[in-house]
């Protein structure tokens, strides 16, 4: 099988780009995993800070009003929305790198029939048959590679969910308090009456 390989350039030329580019694209993913999980990293950091309380309390014996106390982690809303715009950069991007994992298998298929379009010009039947398993080697390179990618691309979408829920977490929460504040608003202006 490797005797054909010297005989046909064009898919050894093929094969190792695309062993190359699947090592490119690893270290990018790599790059974008590490902003994922350095995001996680700075909200918890944050967070940690943050650390005050916040829920509806006690009657205040002085002034016989209700007061509002802090009970759960606050991160202000100007670094969530910080985080969330980082996330969103880095998250279009790493789509965009994720999604073109899909084009290693093509690029094999293509490697595959343009090594055999070139080899259907020869006469010689006997080197047709033989080039082609080294045509089909391209694909095989291709396919190893994109099941690499996916694998650890499934890694970096570990990471991305992870802050992608926190974010998601407190806009929820966000949303409950604004509601909550609301509603004791209401309690301590019937209180109040």
């Amino acid at each position: 099988m490797f005797n054909g390989l010297l005989s046909d350039p064009v898919s050894l030329i093929w094969s190792v780009l695309t062993i190359l580019a699947a090592f490119i694209f690893c270290g990018v993913l790599s790059k974008f995993k590490n902003q994922f999980e350095g995001l996680n990293e700075d909200y918890e950091k944050e967070k940690s800070r943050n650390t005050g309380k916040t829920a509806f309390g006690e009657k205040n014996p002085e002034t016989g009003k209700h007061v509002l106390i802090r009970t759960e982690e606050e991160v202000s809303v100007k670094y969530m929305d910080q985080i969330e715009d980082k996330y969103n950069n880095i998250f279009s991007k790493y789509n965009a790198w994720s999604q073109s994992i899909s084009l290693f298998p093509m690029s094999g298929i293509l490697g595959t029939v343009f090594g055999l379009m070139l080899q259907i010009s020869q006469s010689d039947l006997e080197q047709i048959t033989g080039s082609i398993g080294v045509a089909l080697l391209t694909t095989f390179w291709a396919l190893i590679c994109a099941i690499i990618l996916k694998i650890y691309d499934a890694t970096v979408g570990i990471a991305s969910d992870r802050i992608y829920n926190v974010i998601n977490a407190y806009a929820r929460g966000r949303k409950n308090a604004s509601m909550d504040a609301q509603i004791d608003k209401e309690v301590l202006n019937e209180q109040t009456k």
